[in-house]
Parts: structure tokens; C-alpha cells; sequence
């Protein structure tokens, strides 16, 4: 079994249940910034009108204007309405997909929160696999897609196979270029490239593979895959990626703050 696949198994048969305190309080702690952050910036509404225009309206709450419109650009305007703040890591596009995607299947606080969880758990191994070998790419565009996706595909109650294509339809589309901060604004750009668009592509992606759309089930760890594409300063460590799954070892539960 792929990596990819071993992850997708492990993350689709997560429950409430089990779940270290650790991890639990701190998916609370990124729930509760990001929807602060996202509530009180106003960058989401000229996003929330684009949306509605674009898509029409759906069932998921731009959390500045309360407009409902659908998931992935509900997920789009919240995560760059989030990443104003300072401090602002993984955890953006993890709650903005998460709470999209839950509002549009109905899902209850605690399949939320596990959401949340699985994302930030997801990001943590990606971070622990391709930190130090991604060199000329923003580290959080190329992994925070992948994190946004399982919390997504998470809320949506995606079963294993589903999420693995679904994390194979979103890695063939990830990106990082940082040409943009060598100009003199990139800020604006770096909402939506490091936040926005992936939050919006795990969306897409866990619709698409709830759906029937199929992804290549080795994504993260082939040979052209998400990990080894993207890392410029050395060899990935693909084993971090599935590293005491077996023993449900949570990485980030002893990792703290997210990148």
C-alpha cells in the first residue's frame, strides 16, 4: 500500500474517540483564531460578491458578511480573509475547508473538530517529510492543499479510497511559486496563493472524489508526486508521512505550532 494510501486509511476511520488532548485543544485553539481572524477581516467581501456571481449561492457562511455561498469559495474568502492576522499558519486553509465542507454536509461539532485534527495531523507529517527540502517554495502552498484536503474529505465523511483520490486530484494541482516576493506588495497575492487557493482546491478536490474523480493514489510520496517534485534542497523523508501510524501516533500533538 502507497503512503498516500496508508494515510487516507488511517484519516477516514478517525473518531471522536481516542483522539489525544493535545491535539483536540489545539484544533479548539485554530477553530477559534481562524474564524476570529476571518469574521473581522473585511478582504472576504469583494471575494463573497465574486463567488455569489461566479458560483451562486450554496450552503456554506462567509464568516465576515454571513453570505452562504458555495463551499469552495466560501473556503476561498474565509481563508483570505484569516491570513490578514499575524501569525498566520497551515491552520488557515485547514479550518476554512473544514468548516465549509461541514457546513455543506451538516456535520456536527465533533466531526468538525476531528477535521480539524486530521488536518493539522496531515500538515505536521508533510512539514516533518519536506520542511528542510523545500528550498524555493512556499512551504505552506505546496503542503497546506494536502492538509486542507483531508480536513475536508474528513467533514465530508469521505471513505478511504474517496480520500485518496481526492488527495490525488488536489497534489496534481498544487503549486508554491514565490516569484511575487521579490516585488514590493506580494502580501495580497501571498493570501491567496499560501491560503486561499488551497483551501479553495481541497474543497474542489473532496467534492470532485465524493463524486467518482479519480486521482493518482501515490501523490504525495512518487517519484513525481507532491514531496519529491517540490524539494529542490535535498531528498524528502517519505518516511515521516506514515511514521507510527500503526501505534496511532499523533504528530502533532507534540509538535506545537503549525508553519
Amino acid at each position: 500500500m502507497h503512503e498516500t494510501e496508508r494515510l487516507a486509511a488511517f484519516f477516514a476511520t478517525l473518531g471522536r474517540d481516542g483522539l489525544p488532548a493535545v491535539a483536540v485543544s489545539a484544533a479548539r485553539t485554530a477553530l477559534r483564531r481562524v474564524v476570529e481572524a476571518a469574521s473581522a477581516d473585511p478582504a472576504s467581501r469583494a471575494v463573497a460578491a465574486l463567488g455569489e456571481r461566479v458560483a451562486g449561492a450554496g450552503s456554506a457562511t462567509v464568516l465576515a458578511t454571513g453570505a452562504l455561498i458555495t463551499a469552495p469559495w466560501a473556503a476561498f474568502a474565509n481563508a483570505v480573509a484569516a491570513a490578514g492576522r499575524p501569525g498566520r499558519t497551515a491552520d488557515v486553509a485547514i479550518v476554512a475547508a473544514a468548516l465549509a465542507c461541514a457546513q455543506q454536509a451538516g456535520a456536527d461539532d465533533d466531526e468538525l473538530l476531528v477535521a480539524v485534527v486530521a488536518g493539522r495531523e496531515c500538515a505536521a507529517r508533510m512539514a516533518a517529510a519536506c520542511d528542510e527540502s523545500i528550498a524555493q517554495f512556499d512551504r505552506i502552498a505546496v503542503y497546506g492543499a494536502t492538509a486542507a484536503t483531508v480536513a475536508a474529505g474528513c467533514a465530508l465523511g469521505l471513505d478511504r479510497a474517496q480520500l485518496v483520490n481526492a488527495l490525488g486530484v488536489v497534489g496534481s494541482m498544487s503549486g508554491g511559486v514565490t516569484e511575487h516576493r521579490r516585488y514590493d506588495r506580494p502580501f495580497a497575492l501571498e493570501r491567496i496563493q499560501s491560503y486561499g487557493w488551497p483551501a479553495q482546491s481541497a474543497v474542489t478536490a473532496a467534492l470532485l472524489a465524493q463524486r467518482g474523480f479519480t486521482g493518482p493514489r501515490s501523490v504525495l510520496e512518487g517519484e513525481n508526486g507532491v514531496c519529491r517534485s517540490f524539494s529542490t534542497a535535498g531528498d524528502p523523508r517519505i518516511e515521516e508521512l506514515i511514521m507510527g501510524l500503526d501505534s496511532r501516533t499523533f504528530v502533532s500533538a507534540g509538535a506545537g505550532e503549525l508553519s
